[in-house]
């Protein structure tokens, strides 16, 4: 179970009482976190800004960035 875990990256089953563990730590931290920095959440802007200029791209202010991101729209149920 743990050799899928760390190396495979296969699921693992949890209890309730610990994913509710985990869910007042994140809680917690976001909230220590919150109190010292100022931190929104990146969008597609970000990523795109990001991983364009850590490839080469160069010359574009980050506030004149758009990423263009094209949405498919499918015949069938996905």
């Amino acid at each position: 179970h743990e050799v899928n875990h760390k190396l495979m990256g296969d699921f693992v089953s949890m209890s309730n009482e610990e994913i509710w563990r985990f869910q007042k730590m994140e809680k917690l931290l976001e909230s220590k976190i919150s109190r010292r920095f100022k931190v929104r959440r990146l969008d597609k802007d970000d990523f795109g800004y990001l991983i364009e200029h850590l490839y080469g791209q160069t010359g574009t202010a980050y506030d004149a960035y758009a990423f263009y991101l094209p949405k498919k729209r499918f015949q069938e149920e996905t």
